[in-house]
């Protein structure tokens, strides 16, 4: 199966539908199109999409006939708001002298460092009115060989041959805060060496229910086709202008289709959301699914936006359903349209739900599995599959990772459980809890399954002294959250008993080597979210005794071991070998039930708004979503209050995630543009002063490095990208996103 192009027909007929646009009317029997421009409402949603590329190979005839007519051009003319305007390349040199810092790394130079430095100027009757340096370090590379008009500003293209071609970008001048999109690398182009392109813009008519449900509006949305050459053949991009909401299935549909590992466990239909691999990075049709040590954690994220999904669509689905009788009123056909438009809206939401269900159930088996009671696998796999990654081999006496077999249901369980599964599955139980347990459509399970999970999870940790122990009795590598090692970074108890038995347990290595002062803020605020977790769900099912005694456990954690002064203590910033952003996703899961469920009277509250709010100030030039909105959630900031978190750059990031999820390599270091920090990341890599754009940066979860300048690889490992419905759906149901 070859991988089919989210291109459609029309974008491959871009030359002549630019000419026959003006004349294209709607299909389906809709109106001619308005040529009046959209209203607020709907321009608002409005974004231009990067669609995934095709690649032509070097010998596309119809495709080099293309470029060969695109003259090479460093000036035109073009019109902006009705205004005439010449765009041309300024020609240009820069010298630094010995003893400056370099432009680019920083470092001080060792002697005078001159480099060509060509600008792109935008220029109203001879007045300047826009120069391609958006930031002081000018664009992503120093030479320019061709520039075009864009629909948003202008395509740049760089000069050089073979290793020394760097892609092309387009700079978006106009707005507010202008800026480049850098288009590098086999996820765009299939050699960094252009050779020209050849940009047509074409337009389609989309109708869109406006945001007060009252009526249709057709839209005319303009779009741009890409022909681009480069020394290994031609690629086509294509930029189409639409709405977060239409990229959502997309996300849907990969997860469906190479993410969705599903079997029947102890009679419920179950599936976990893992990892997986293309044996051919350009053929979907070879894939592979495998599993992780944190399919646990991924599953319950795939889940919680399916939660969030199926709140968001319920109250779009009851809107809908409100303003019927004003559609009833009107022409027959726009009731139609508007009854069809309502039934796929609650089919989405049926399909949230059934999802929501299946994906807790995969969480739900790893609860179930290992036959001890709290103590859940990090993932099950089919028995009979021995082809998946990493479960066949011997027990590993470092990691205590090994796997086992579930006698009657031909699957394999894998141990040594770690925080972020705990984390993971408490997140999942108070969000399923909450938005599918509370729904209409709610059964007795989606309401007492989370709290029977979350009970006997903390039942085990309070059991054993907050550590997490296996069915073996031993403490797993990380399932660590008691106060005699978080706060006093002393050995399990029982290490010496387990040593004696000719067992040697993970934790005493593993104390004698890890610094655990970095875990004192992460485990206090897990430990005490577990609990706040677990007390909420326990009071909603009227269990006023068992949610006391969690209550009782909370306090004492706070008032004799410091647990709520600990979380101020949260991300590390220093040193820079312990500045995990694995761990900032934690933190955020942590903080989540702690500011969600807490009492804003208790006199610890202050604790946790300090902790909250120190964390999202080391975090917010992220520009991740899910931190913004967990954030103004917990601070129940409503949207109108964006400028108190940062809504603009939550929304911006949504936007710029690429619909292609696969892990293509990507070098930024050496862009003009793009300074690198003065320090290397904990794993010695070079990294950025600021957070680079999803387009540019190689495929990550919200776990990854967002200032990374290089990784990736050749394509072939696919994210499942639950990450980006995950933030979504959650900025959907609180209001944040339109």
């Amino acid at each position: 199966m070859r991988i089919p192009s989210l291109l459609t027909l029309s974008t491959l007929l871009a030359p002549i539908l630019a000419l026959l646009a003006a004349k294209v009317a709607p299909g389906g029997g809709d109106p001619a199109i308005d040529p009046a421009p959209p209203t607020e409402a709907v321009a608002s949603l409005l974004y231009r999409q990067e669609q995934e590329r095709i690649f032509l190979g070097a010998n596309d005839a119809k495709a080099n006939a293309q470029l060969a007519a695109a003259r090479a051009v460093t000036e035109f003319q073009t019109t902006w708001a009705g205004k005439p305007r010449a765009v041309k390349v300024a020609r240009g040199s820069r010298t630094w002298k010995k003893g400056e810092a370099h432009p680019v790394t920083g470092a001080t130079l060792p002697g005078d460092f001159t480099a060509r430095y060509d600008e792109v100027v935008v220029t109203e009757e001879g007045r300047e009115v826009a120069r391609a340096a958006p930031r002081p370090e000018g664009m992503p590379f120093n030479a320019v060989s061709q520039i075009a008009p864009s629909v948003e500003g202008v395509w740049i293209v760089s000069e050089g041959k073979g290793g020394e071609g760097r892609g092309l970008a387009l700079w978006r001048w106009s707005g507010e805060n202008p800026a480049f999109v850098h288009y590098a690398g086999k996820r765009w182009l299939p050699s960094d060496a252009v050779t020209g392109l050849s940009p047509v813009t074409f337009t389609e008519p989309r109708r869109f229910l406006t945001a007060n449900g009252r009526k249709f509006e057709t839209v005319t949305l303009t779009h741009e086709d890409l022909l681009v050459g480069t020394e290994a053949g031609a690629a086509r991009l294509t930029l189409r202008q639409g709405t977060l909401a239409g990229k959502d299935p997309v996300f849907e549909e990969r997860v469906k289709k190479r993410h969705w590992r599903a079997r029947r466990i102890f009679g419920r239909d179950s599936a976990v959301v893992a990892s997986s691999g293309l044996g051919n990075p350009e053929d979907y049709g070879t894939n592979r699914m495998g599993d992780s040590d944190n399919d646990g954690l991924w599953t319950a994220m795939y889940c919680a936006a399916q939660c969030y999904r199926y709140t968001a669509l319920s109250r779009l689905v009851e809107s809908l359903q409100k303003s019927r009788p004003e559609w009833e009123k009107g022409a027959p056909a726009d009731l139609a349209a508007f009854d069809e438009y309502a039934r796929a809206r609650a089919a989405e939401r049926d399909d949230a739900l059934a999802s929501a269900r299946v994906s807790f159930n995969g969480v739900a088996a790893l609860n179930e599995v290992t036959g001890v009671p709290g103590y859940p696998a990090r993932s099950w796999w089919p028995a009979n599959d021995r082809g998946g990654r990493g479960h066949t081999g011997p027990f590993d006496h470092v990691t205590n990772k090994k796997w086992k077999e579930v006698p009657g249901e031909g699957i394999l369980w894998k141990g040594d459980t770690s925080s972020d599964e705990t984390d993971g599955h408490y997140y999942i139980f108070g969000v399923y809890y909450n938005h599918v347990g509370r729904g209409a459509q709610s059964t007795a399970d989606d309401r007492t399954r989370p709290v029977k999970y979350a009970r006997a999870m903390t039942d085990h940790l309070m059991k054993n002294d907050w550590y997490l122990v296996d069915e073996e009795g031993l403490v797993t590598h990380w399932g660590i959250f008691s106060p005699r090692t978080v706060n006093e970074h002393k050995f399990h108890p029982e290490a010496e008993k387990w040593n004696g038995a000719g067992r040697r347990p993970y934790i005493d290595v593993w104390l004698e080597k890890h610094p655990w002062w970095v875990e004192t803020g992460l485990k206090s605020a897990s430990t005490l979210g577990y609990l706040r977790t677990t007390a909420h769900l326990a009071r909603a099912e009227g269990d006023v005794a068992g949610a006391d005694r969690y209550e009782a456990e909370y306090q004492r954690l706070v008032r004799d071991h410091g647990y709520a002064r600990n979380t101020v203590r949260q991300k590390v910033v220093s040193p820079r070998s312990e500045v995990n952003f694995s761990d900032t996703e934690l933190h955020y899961v942590a903080m989540h039930a702690l500011m969600m469920y807490a009492d804003p009277a208790a006199p610890e509250y202050r604790w946790l708004v300090a902790g909250m709010q120190r964390l999202f100030d080391i975090s917010r030039s992220d520009k991740t979503p899910l931190w913004n909105f967990i954030y103004a959630a917990a601070n129940r900031l409503p949207r109108g209050e964006g400028a108190k978190f940062d809504l603009p750059g939550a929304l911006e990031t949504l936007r710029a995630v690429p619909l292609d999820c696969r892990g293509w390599k990507v070098h930024n270091e050496g862009r003009w543009d793009l300074p690198l920090a003065a320090s290397p990341d904990r794993h010695n890599d070079p990294q950025a002063r600021r957070a680079v754009d999803p387009r540019e940066r190689s495929m990550m979860k919200y776990n990854g490095n967002p200032y990374e300048t290089g990784g990736g690889g050749d394509g072939r490992g696919e994210d499942d990208g639950s990450f980006w419905l995950l933030s979504y759906w959650m900025g959907r149901a609180h209001g944040y996103v339109d």
